[in-house]
């Protein structure tokens, strides 16, 4: 999902990136245990989510650029896609993306 991070955020912001300008975390938690400021109003998850979190290394650009995905457990159902500034939800997309 790397590569998706770097798609997105050359997308919809430019900025092209290289693999080791990012850090990067998945988690399996439960979907109370989201923030509900960085998720978009309409997203409907089910109880148990993965989560792939993207970092772009700050020292690229003047703000904070984190990427999100948040799938089914076993990552094959897509139900949000996100893109946070500064920890603010700028872009997103719900859907089931299969990828």
């Amino acid at each position: 999902m790397l590569k998706l991070a770097q798609e997105l955020l050359l997308k919809q912001y430019q900025i092209e990136s290289s693999e080791e300008d990012w850090a990067y975390e998945s988690v399996t938690m439960e979907k109370e245990e989201l923030d509900p400021e960085s998720l978009p109003k309409d997203s409907q998850l089910p109880d148990l989510v993965m989560t792939h979190v993207y970092l772009l290394d700050a020292g690229r650009t003047k703000v904070d650029y984190t990427v999100y995905f948040i799938t089914n457990p076993t990552s094959e159902v897509e139900y949000v896609r996100g893109v946070l500034l500064d920890g603010e939800i700028a872009w997103y997309q719900t859907g089931g993306h299969h990828e």
